[in-house]
């Protein structure tokens, strides 16, 4: 529909954002998933997510930060 034509263009800008901060990022309909590996994904993951909230917050749009789930598989990045 019009409406994920409208958010895959809406997102664009956030995705290329990422690719240039060397941070892998993909978007389904309105999910989106961002993904560091690496010594700093810790610092990338965080980078990210600032990121990400200053790029909705600067297009209009409310994000719930409290409803997003991040996994790591460092036990000290999940607590």
């Amino acid at each position: 529909p019009f409406s994920m034509a409208m958010e895959a263009t809406l997102l664009r800008p956030w995705l290329k954002g990422l690719e240039g901060m060397k941070i892998e990022a993909r978007t389904l309909a309105d999910d989106m998933l961002i993904i560091t590996s690496g010594e700093q994904h810790c610092e990338d993951i965080e980078r990210a997510m600032h990121f990400t909230l200053q790029h909705h917050k600067d297009i209009g749009a409310e994000m719930a930060p409290e409803t997003c789930i991040m996994m790591s598989t460092e036990k000290s990045i999940r607590e």
